[in-house]
């Protein structure tokens, strides 16, 4: 499913290139994107030798990231200002219970060790880059997939490509970056088929804090018809307690789910 185009707002501090103020109040379609899942352009002489596999991504889509000069508002004309979409007292609030939600879970258990994976639905696992010990958890578990969401950062080790099937996304913890709008179709049809296939999925990035939880809620949104809150529950109530702290992110899947699936 593709996410729908939306207007965008781009936070009160934004700035265009030359240091003026603007104002964002196009839609998505109109723009060409400057980011995507996709790995890094690389020459072709590496592309020939190199033995990763990368899987088929979709066509680049267009983001809301690229605000062009045309939008920018004149600080002569301050009306202008109200073309600016105002986020919606529903959103607001989601926000606000996600923030509050995150942050007492966090006091509550900060001496707590996370786990090294966590077990959300049948079939799907989330947790860090994986280490020996997580391998092993991978093994008894009997999980035969791994989404690894910080390909390009941190590569996948050949011996667990050769024992588990590795699909590989170029995602970015970073506040400006699009996750959902970028990695979500990708994310969800690998997970679909693997599940499809009777096969367990295992979601990483560095940490498994921002990226693969991400992904993961906006799954369990769509698939299993959880709230965000109730999403977030059920990584507190498996031991997984710090998670989203890209307050991006925690807008993405507030907006995903009003937006997106709530239409």
């Amino acid at each position: 499913m593709h996410i729908a185009a939306r207007p965008c707002t781009p936070p009160r501090e934004s700035i265009s290139p030359d240091g003026s103020p603007f104002v964002c109040y196009h839609r998505l379609s109109e723009y060409m994107t400057g980011r995507s899942c996709s790995p890094p352009s690389q020459p072709a002489q590496w592309r020939e030798s190199s033995r990763y596999t990368v899987d088929a991504l979709p066509e680049t889509r267009p983001s809301q990231l690229l605000t062009p000069r045309a939008t920018r508002v004149d600080i002569a004309h301050p009306p202008a200002a109200f073309c600016t979409p105002q986020l919606m007292r529903e959103e607001l609030q989601l926000r606000a219970s996600l923030d509050s939600e995150l942050a007492l879970a966090r006091r509550d258990s900060s001496w707590r060790l996370e786990p090294a994976v966590t077990p959300l639905v049948e079939g799907l696992y989330v947790g860090g880059f994986p280490d020996e010990e997580t391998l092993e958890t991978l093994r008894r578990e009997k999980v035969d997939t791994i989404i690894n969401c910080c390909a390009g950062e941190y590569d996948t080790l050949d011996s667990v490509r050769e024992e588990f099937t590795v699909h590989h996304l170029y995602a970015e913890d970073q506040g400006d970056y699009l996750i959902l709008f970028h990695c979500y179709d990708q994310f969800a049809a690998i997970v679909n088929e693997a599940k499809k296939l009777g096969r367990r999925v295992f979601v990483h990035c560095v940490a498994g804090i921002n990226r693969s939880v991400t992904l993961c809620i906006a799954y369990l949104m769509q698939y299993y018809h959880m709230e965000p809150i109730s999403c977030v529950r059920l990584f507190l109530s498996q031991g997984r307690t710090d998670i989203l702290r890209n307050v991006s992110f925690r807008h993405q899947i507030v907006d995903f789910y009003l937006n997106t699936l709530s239409t």
